[in-house]
């Protein structure tokens, strides 16, 4: 899967983004919203991994302009602080799921994968 993670913690995202490749998929980070909304304008992704709290634009204003551009495109949020009704809002907005920091990158995967195969079918 070409896969697109955005968080601003470079230890956190490039973590991540390591254990996606060992996985075999195609990974492109970003440092912010505005970096990912710039990508997703002229990329196409099979899922895009976003964390919650970004400075500027959070991950739900990323989800939404991401909805906007790409509504096919699966989107998981992350975040090390969770908050009540936080999992809620994602949801609504388009979410494919809401999950806290640490995520395997079996259970993104999962995820993704799973939420690919239901645009394909």
């Amino acid at each position: 899967m070409k896969l697109l993670v955005v968080d601003d913690d470079a230890l956190v995202r490039r973590s991540l983004a390591r254990a996606l490749r060992r996985r075999g998929h195609d990974v492109h980070e970003c440092a912010s919203a505005a970096e990912a909304l710039e990508v997703l304008g002229g990329t196409r992704f099979d899922g895009v991994i976003t964390d919650l709290w970004m400075p500027e634009q959070d991950g739900f204003a990323l989800l939404t302009q991401a909805k906007q551009l790409a509504p096919e495109t699966p989107v998981v949020i992350i975040t090390g602080l969770p908050h009540p009704g936080q999992e809620v809002r994602a949801l609504e907005l388009g979410a494919e799921a809401f999950r806290k920091k640490p995520v395997r990158a079996a259970e993104l995967e999962q995820l993704l994968g799973r939420s690919s195969a239901q645009v394909a079918g």
